[in-house]
C-alpha cells in the first residue's frame, strides 16, 4: 500500500481519467487482478508493451523493501526527464522533416511530370541539350522506365535486412556502426549511456547490488554493442578483474570523462550520485549535439531544396536560349 491506500485502488483511479482507451482497458484489468491477489509485475509482464524490464525490477524492488515513495518517486523523476527530452528532440525536428517531405516531393512531381511533358519539347529543337537538361531528363527516363520495380525492390531489400537483424552478429555490426555515424552517431551514443547510467544510480539507490544492476541494465540496453560493454562490464566486476569505471573506459563508445565519474564514485562510496552525475553529462552533451544538429539541419535541406529548384530552372531554361539564339 501507498500511504494506506491499497495498490489497485490508486490503479483503478488512473483507469478513471485515462482517456486512451487501449491504456484505460488494461489500467481496469491490472486494478481487477491486483484485488484478486495477483502481483503487480506479474501482471505488467503480460504488459511488455507498455513497461520496460526496468519498471518492472522496480516495482519489484519497492515489493521487496516496502520502500515504495522512496524507490519510485526518484524513478518517477527519471522518466519524466526521459520524456521531456525525447519530446524537445521531437519538437526540434519537425521544422526539417517538414522541409525535406517538401523536398522529396517537389523532386517526386518534377522528375514525374514536369521533366516528361518538356523532354518532347526539348526533342523537337534538335539542338545539343545542355548538361542539366540531359541529366535530368536521364533521370526521368530511368525512374518511369523502373518504377514499377521500386516497391518489390524496396520490400525485399527490407525483408532481407529484417532476417539478416535476427542474427546477433549482424545486430551488434549495424548497432556499433549506428554509433559511429559522423554528426548522428555521438548524440545517439551520449543518449543511450545517459539512459545506461540512470537505470544504474536508481537502481545501485533503490539497494540493488552492482552485478544485478548491471545484469538488468544491460538486459533493457536498446543497442547490442553497448549491451556487450555492460556484459563485459559484469564479468569483470563480479569476479574482481577490474573496478567498473576502468571495464568500461575500455571501450572507446564510452564517454572517458563518464568514466572518471564514475571512478570518482568508486573511490569515494558514492558511486550512485557519481552515476547520476555522469547521466547528467552525457544527457547534456547528447542535448548540445541534438541542437547543433537540427541547427544544421535546417539551412542544409533549405540549400539542397535550392539547389534542386536552381537545378530544374537551368535544365528547362538552358534549352531555351540556345532554341533563341539559334533563330
Amino acid at each position: 500500500m501507498i500511504d494506506d491506500m491499497p495498490i489497485y485502488k490508486i490503479v483503478a483511479y488512473l483507469a478513471a481519467i485515462e482517456t486512451d482507451t487501449r491504456r484505460r482497458l488494461m489500467l481496469n484489468d491490472m486494478s481487477h487482478r491486483m484485488e484478486k491477489g495477483v502481483r503487480l509485475t506479474e501482471i505488467m509482464v503480460d504488459y511488455d508493451e507498455y513497461f520496460s524490464p526496468l519498471a518492472v525490477q522496480m516495482i519489484d524492488l519497492c515489493y521487496n523493501s516496502g520502500e515504495w515513495a522512496e524507490i519510485l518517486v526518484p524513478f518517477a523523476d527519471y522518466l519524466e526527464s526521459e520524456w521531456r527530452r525525447n519530446e524537445k528532440i521531437r519538437s526540434e525536428m519537425i521544422y526539417p522533416g517538414i522541409l525535406a517531405v517538401l523536398l522529396f516531393g517537389a523532386a517526386f512531381i518534377i522528375v514525374g511530370f514536369v521533366v516528361p511533358s518538356f523532354a518532347a519539347l526539348f526533342g523537337a529543337l534538335n539542338a545539343e541539350l545542355p548538361l542539366p537538361t540531359r541529366m535530368l531528363i536521364a533521370v526521368s527516363e530511368i525512374c518511369d522506365r523502373y518504377a514499377v520495380l521500386f516497391l518489390p525492390v524496396t520490400a525485399f531489400v527490407l525483408a532481407t535486412f529484417n532476417l539478416l537483424r535476427q542474427t546477433k552478429d549482424f545486430r551488434r555490426r549495424v548497432d556499433e556502426w549506428s554509433l559511429r555515424l559522423p554528426l548522428i552517431g555521438l548524440p545517439r551514443r551520449q543518449n543511450i549511456w545517459s539512459n545506461v547510467l540512470n537505470s544504474l544510480a536508481v537502481l545501485l539507490k533503490s539497494g540493488t547490488y552492482i552485478d544485478d544492476a548491471l545484469q538488468l541494465t544491460a538486459k533493457t540496453a536498446d543497442n547490442m554493442a553497448v549491451r556487450n560493454i555492460l556484459r563485459q562490464a559484469y564479468a569483470d566486476v563480479t569476479s574482481g578483474r577490474c573496478p567498473l569505471a576502468v571495464t568500461l573506459g575500455k571501450s572507446d563508445l564510452f564517454p572517458p570523462l563518464a568514466a572518471e565519474f564514475i571512478s570518482v564514485g568508486e573511490k569515494s562510496g558514492n558511486l550512485d550520485f557519481m552515476l547520476a552525475k555522469a547521466a547528467e553529462y552525457c544527457r547534456m552533451e547528447a542535448d548540445n549535439q541534438n541542437e547543433r544538429l537540427a541547427a544544421l539541419a535546417q539551412p542544409m535541406v533549405i540549400l539542397v531544396l535550392a539547389g534542386l529548384v536552381m537545378w530544374l530552372v537551368l535544365a528547362v531554361v538552358m534549352p531555351l536560349w540556345s532554341a533563341v539564339d539559334a533563330l
